[in-house]
């Protein structure tokens, strides 16, 4: 307040007398009936608070009244004890509100851990595959109770009966052990964490597929090429003389030549390793041989699959009298065929070629003839001097 003050009086001189100015300060009122609540960690900072919320401090006859829509905050989302939080929202209203200051109510909550699930996802490998003990991504695993999008990189994995490259075909419970998440952009202090385990689960190894055997290209009575279409993984083939086969022992080598077995279920090796096709050769013409293929996997062996191939049968020699060949002279042709055992004599008036093709079970035969570069037998010549100029001896071989 501020003015001057008037005295009159009588035959008294009116005074005006100044005063000192002075202030009304707004008194300061406070919300009281609101305590904080704790939450479980949830990665966000926002709070709760619970009870009713009441003005303390307002002068008797008085109007004034609370008012607002409260915010509540914590200073972070990490878990703790007694954490403050921040209060905004609040004002007062009433006729006598602005003799009055509003202070937002201060309080504390906790918070506490989230309950974390790291389980480990079954893990599956083939028969021959070794699992070692290590950090692997938490793809590897099933997360559940994860917030506000927070991601775990990494979990260690330790692997128990079942993950050696010997351990055999079947489901081995429990062995697959997750610890120590690390990494992404969780922070462990805000989580109880459970791991749980997961199977580690051997499946067979797949067998080669298209296995054939049939008669060689070049040998088709003594060889046979053998063909088949690997499944990932190195092979191993095995020939029997019956249908009876000793398969490998897993955990075993085995290099071409070995036999596995004895007696009818004799089984020699004929080739091992990454191949996918193999010649068997000196074989008896027109017969049937065995044979079994089986994926090899550090020593360890799918079931094996079963086919078989036949050598070619010899084609007869000609039953009737030597061939007469016709005469090849320069500008004209001739064809005579000539058969298996055959000796037949060519002669040429100028310069000709004599020439041999490919027999349908013994291949190209060898032409023996007089060595002179007029003559030329193709790939397979082999040639011979003779005393006799005119007559020459062809005959078929097999190689």
């Amino acid at each position: 307040y501020s003015g001057n003050i008037s005295v009159i009086g009588g035959s008294a001189t009116t005074q005006n007398i100044a005063t000192a100015s002075s202030t009304v300060s707004q008194k300061g009122l406070t919300v009281t009936g609101l305590t904080g609540a704790n939450k479980v960690y949830d990665g966000l900072t926002t709070a709760s608070a619970t009870g009713t919320a009441a003005l303390s401090g307002v002068v008797a006859g008085d109007t004034v009244s609370l008012t607002g829509t409260p915010t509540f905050t914590f200073a972070n989302a990490t878990v703790g004890d007694g954490k403050t939080i921040t209060t905004t929202g609040y004002s007062l209203t009433g006729t006598h509100a602005t003799r009055y200051s509003l202070t937002q109510p201060s309080l504390s909550a906790n918070i506490t851990t989230r309950s974390l699930t790291i389980a480990a996802n079954n893990v599956t490998k083939n028969l021959g595959d070794l699992l070692s003990n290590g950090s692997v991504s938490s793809s590897n695993t099933t997360i559940t109770g994860l917030q506000n999008g927070e991601t775990v990189g990494t979990v260690t994995m330790t692997y128990g009966t079942g993950s050696a490259r010997n351990a055999a075909v079947g489901t081995y419970t429990g062995s697959v052990t997750p610890s120590a998440a690390t990494g992404g952009t969780f922070t462990l202090s805000n989580y109880s964490v459970t791991y749980s385990s997961g199977n580690i689960i051997v499946s067979a190894l797949n067998n080669p597929t298209s296995a054939s055997a049939v008669p060689g290209s070049l040998h088709p009575a003594t060889r046979l090429d053998v063909s088949w279409t690997r499944a990932g993984y190195d092979v191993l083939l095995l020939r029997s003389t019956t249908t009876n086969f000793t398969d490998p022992t897993n955990g075993s080598s085995y290099t071409a030549g070995n036999v596995l077995g004895t007696g009818a279920a004799a089984s020699t090796v004929v080739v091992g390793g990454n191949f996918n096709s193999a010649s068997d050769e000196i074989f008896t013409a027109g017969t049937t041989y065995h044979y079994k293929l089986y994926s090899e996997n550090w020593s360890m062996y799918s079931a094996g699959t079963n086919f078989s191939g036949t050598t070619a049968t010899p084609q007869a020699r000609n039953s009737g009298g030597a061939a007469s060949p016709s005469v090849v002279n320069e500008g004209n042709t001739g064809t005579t065929n000539i058969f298996v055992g055959d000796r037949a004599t060519f002669s040429f008036d100028a310069w000709g070629t004599i020439t041999s093709a490919n027999n349908t079970n013994w291949g190209r035969p060898i032409l023996h003839i007089k060595s002179s570069a007029d003559l030329s037998s193709g790939t397979t010549a082999v040639t011979n001097s003779f005393t006799d100029s005119v007559a020459k001896s062809i005959t078929s071989e097999r190689f």
